[in-house]
């Protein structure tokens, strides 16, 4: 049985191919193109911890030692592969900006700080049911009769209120050290926006955390009974090391390494050119056809045709009032669909779609014998879907 993780749970959801890459298959990617957030992210993280670990033995770290610490592990780390994907924007500018962050924190929270810090990178178990979940905590404080689960966060987002209550990488860590430590009936989430200088603390309610779990379960469950894996397209693909690997990368990989006069060889680069030129053309008659059509019906309409005729050809018009429900996510589908959750019979009328079927299996909703017959029904259908979009490919010289 696997030892899971918020991370490693986010991963399957963020992109099932790298989650079965990385965890299933067990494959070498090429090495992870680290950003230059990630790394400013990293240097901030042990600075921190640095500044902790000494308090633990009661030496008191000034600002200054604290920024030359910084400045020495931002040096002893830095290497040429970072991207700086950001226009405008180099590593002096990243540097400086990670030292406003120290500079904001040390003087508003760390010389303040009174909580005793129990752990830094505390590495947490958590057992759910079969399951085993790890994690590890920036730092793990105590004050007030109530322990204090640190996070920091040095990305310029700032979650809404929502996002923060269904947060679960936290959630699992409080259930984690409730089950550690006899004495902690109360433990607090502290995330630190260093970013923007700003905190946020919760305190999750049992029902919370019961729910975390069930939610938590439900998602490992997903993941293991899994049997496809596809690809997802995401912000974070331009610095996965399995992109030689993926059908949704690979081709762009091995054409972005071309130069000018073979990349517009490659077989694939011209049947993709080609079917872009085609599909455009198709855009603009669409256009034009469209504008006719409209013509045409007002010209029916108001002569009171039915049929037109042109040249070796005719065109019937047949205008026919049809019932059309309100769109999906206005106020007028909610109205609907609230009175017919009223009237009783919403499981009559509501749609059934495989994707919600497949959650409700992952969650346990049915039983192994109505299961199975559910899945019995399913057919696998082969679909191809052909889109055009912007290259993501840069043709080399």
């Amino acid at each position: 049985m696997p030892t899971y993780s918020h991370s490693r749970i986010s991963t399957f959801e963020q992109c099932p191919l790298k989650y079965k890459y990385h965890y299933l298959d067990a494959l070498s990617a090429d090495e992870e193109l680290e950003g230059i957030e990630a790394f400013l992210g990293s240097r901030f993280h042990d600075t921190m911890e640095w500044l902790y670990a000494g308090r633990k033995l009661s030496k008191e770290r000034t600002l200054d030692e604290a920024l030359e610490h910084f400045g020495k592990l931002w040096r002893e780390n830095w290497h040429d592969d970072i991207r700086i994907v950001r226009e405008g924007f180099d590593a002096k500018d990243y540097y400086t900006h990670g030292e406003k962050m120290l500079r904001s924190y040390y003087k508003r929270i760390f010389v303040n700080d009174k909580a005793t810090t129990i752990a830094l990178e505390k590495r947490v178990v958590l057992r759910l049911g079969d399951y085993v979940l790890q994690g590890y905590i920036d730092r793990l404080a105590f004050q007030d009769s109530a322990y204090e689960v640190h996070d920091y966060k040095t990305s310029g987002y700032m979650p809404t209120k929502k996002g923060i209550a269904e947060d679960r990488q936290l959630a699992l860590y409080q259930l984690a050290v409730k089950d550690e430590y006899a004495d902690a009936k109360r433990v607090k989430l502290i995330w630190h926006y260093v970013a923007l200088d700003k905190d946020i603390e919760a305190e999750r309610k049992p029902k919370d955390l019961e729910r975390v779990k069930k939610e938590t379960v439900a998602a490992i469950k997903e993941i293991e009974q899994a049997t496809e894996f596809p690809a997802v397209k995401g912000a974070l693909c331009d610095w996965c090391g399995f992109r030689p690997l993926c059908p949704m990368w690979k081709h762009a990989a091995k054409a972005e390494l071309l130069p000018e006069n073979e990349f517009l060889k490659e077989p694939g680069v011209v049947l993709a050119t080609k079917y872009a030129e085609l599909k455009e053309e198709e855009r603009e008659l669409g256009e034009k056809l469209k504008k006719v059509r409209e013509a045409i019906i007002a010209y029916a309409k108001k002569e009171g045709l039915q049929v037109i005729v042109g040249k070796d050809c005719r065109v019937s018009v047949k205008i026919v009032l049809t019932e059309r429900l309100p769109p999906k996510g206005t106020g007028e589908r909610e109205k609907l669909e609230e009175l017919i959750r009223k009237s009783g019979h919403w499981v009559e009328v509501s749609e059934i779609s495989a994707a919600l079927l497949k959650k409700a299996a992952a969650a346990g909703l049915f039983e192994e014998k109505t299961a199975t017959a559910i899945q019995n029904l399913k057919k696998m259908e082969e679909i191809a879907l052909v889109r055009v979009s912007q290259s993501d490919t840069e043709k080399s010289d």
